[in-house]
C-alpha cells in the first residue's frame, strides 16, 4: 500500500522535505505511522484526504495524509 504524506511547519524542516510517498502495511494507523516517521504522535493533528481524522484511523492505499504540528502565533 502507498500513502502520500505531507509535512507542515517544523516537521517539514525536521524531515527535510514537504512531502513523500511511503509503502506501508495494510491496517496501519496514522498514529503508528507518525511514530515510525517522526518519532511521536501525541500532539499532532491528522488529516486524511483533506478531512481531519482520529489517531486510530486505518490508512487505505492511495490516501493523502497530512501531519500538522501545533503552531504558535502572536
Amino acid at each position: 500500500m502507498n500513502v502520500h504524506v505531507l509535512y507542515f511547519a517544523a516537521l517539514k524542516e525536521k524531515m527535510n522535505c514537504s512531502e513523500r510517498t511511503y509503502d506501508i502495511e495494510a491496517g496501519e494507523t496514522v498514529s503508528a505511522l507518525a511514530d515510525k516517521l517522526v518519532g511521536f504522535h501525541d500532539c499532532l493533528l491528522f488529516a486524511v484526504n483533506d478531512e481531519v481524522v482520529e489517531s486510530d484511523y486505518q490508512l487505505q492505499d492511495g490516501d493523502k495524509l497530512a501531519f500538522i504540528p501545533p503552531m504558535a502565533g502572536g
